[in-house]
């Protein structure tokens, strides 16, 4: 049963729109019982290999959360894993082509905004938490509206896309680096990779591993990490802040007021499994 009182976009979802990822016909047919929604691509397709279900599409139709999701999101072995929010991605996305593993993160954080939006509003925050400064109650805190952030390059920078989803930048020592954005795997390999001992090391160089795909038209994988590793420090440096100019995060945050004095702070809101629990 298909319900498309969307939060992005209330119009009907229909085969004849090619820039709308929907779930098939016969999978609704199985599945009558469900209402879905459609969630925005920030990434408009553009970050995905040709053929990739996602290619050159701005919004997905997901399946709307129910118990079932939250039972994922509470899952004490999926949280210890670190993988609540690939299984909850598992379960809403209903395009059986589509790899919930694969999806950028700026499209997959725009797919948990919705989910969580959909579900329980906008309000945020905890009702118990009280002032640090006077003990008296919050004002109740609203989420703003996800929107894809407008990260300017710097002058002289010119990129170029590639058929894979991928981008070619030049270097400061003009080497041709071809950047490639990361899925939920990739991050959770370098952070296990940037840890040591049960401390964080430098995420450099597990970062440019995984995202740097070929260096001058070589991508031989023995070849490329030796290469990776002996890059100049003004070469990485300018490739981990180009990395986040060309592939944004979206970062929300909401005010949080006291009802009885002058306490004002920003809090960050993280969009990850925490994001559905705090309910205001």
């Amino acid at each position: 049963m298909r319900d498309n009182s969307a939060i992005f976009d209330a119009a009907e979802v229909t085969k004849e729109d090619p820039k709308v990822a929907v779930i098939p016909k016969e999978v609704l047919q199985r599945n009558k019982r469900i209402y879905t929604f459609l969630a925005d691509l920030p990434s408009e397709g553009k970050m995905y290999p040709e053929g990739h279900p996602l290619r050159d599409k701005t919004k997905i139709e997901l399946k709307q959360m129910t118990a079932k999701e939250e039972n994922i999101l509470a899952s004490v072995d999926f949280v210890e894993a670190g993988i609540e929010i690939q299984k909850l991605l598992e379960s809403v996305i209903l395009i059986p082509e589509l790899d919930a593993n694969t999806i950028v993160s700026i499209d997959r954080q725009s797919m948990i905004y919705g989910l969580r939006v959909n579900a329980f509003g906008k309000g945020y925050g905890n009702s118990d938490v009280r002032c640090p400064e006077c003990g008296s109650k919050l004002k109740k805190m609203q989420v703003p509206d996800f929107v894809k952030p407008s990260a300017e390059l710097p002058d002289g920078v010119n990129i170029s896309s590639a058929p894979d989803g991928c981008f070619y930048v030049i270097s400061p020592s003009k080497r041709k680096v071809k950047l490639k954005p990361l899925t939920l795997p990739e991050e959770r390999a370098i952070f296990k990779k940037s840890m040591v001992n049960g401390k964080f090391t430098s995420l450099v160089l597990p970062f440019l591993e995984a995202t740097v795909s070929e260096v001058d038209g070589d991508s031989d994988t023995e070849e490329l990490k030796e290469i990776i590793e002996n890059l100049r420090s003004v070469d990485t440096r300018f490739l981990m802040d180009i990395y986040g100019k060309i592939f944004p995060s979206v970062k929300l945050s909401v005010k949080a007021e006291c009802t009885s004095c002058d306490m004002s702070e920003e809090v960050e809101v993280p969009l990850d499994a925490g994001f559905f629990w705090n309910i205001n």
